[in-house]
């Protein structure tokens, strides 16, 4: 199975277990503007391998994903509200990240805790 240019994973690290039915927003900014491009929830393992519509919009006429600023809006607040004793300090993150190179994959986790989060840039 293929997967988009961009991807993500949350894991629940106070259980040790994937995140899933969260649903997330990828948008791309241009200065003051942002431009929904994709919504999805995460799937039993905590991932979005491909979004609910495809990428095209941030895709040049190439088909590589168009360099520039993006940002994942993870919906946090109702996993923690149903999980980890209702929880919801952050009731959404958004990780703002750049894409430099088009030939390359993107994968955002996020690793989420009752009062804490981490993200990196995964492989």
């Amino acid at each position: 199975m293929s997967r988009d240019v961009i991807t993500c994973h949350i894991l629940d690290t106070v259980v040790g277990k994937p995140a899933p039915d969260v649903q997330c927003t990828l948008t791309k900014l241009n200065g003051l503007r942002a431009e929904t491009i994709a919504t999805a929830s995460t799937d039993n393992d905590g991932r979005i391998i491909n979004w609910n519509q495809p990428l095209d919009a941030i895709k040049t006429a190439d088909g590589k994903v168009a360099p520039g600023v993006y940002k994942i809006k993870f919906e946090t607040g109702y996993y923690l509200s149903q999980n980890n004793e209702g929880q919801a300090f952050f009731p959404f993150i958004e990780v703002v990240f750049n894409i430099q190179n088009p030939d390359s994959h993107y994968h955002i986790p996020l690793l989420l805790s009752n009062y804490s989060y981490s993200t990196y840039r995964g492989s």
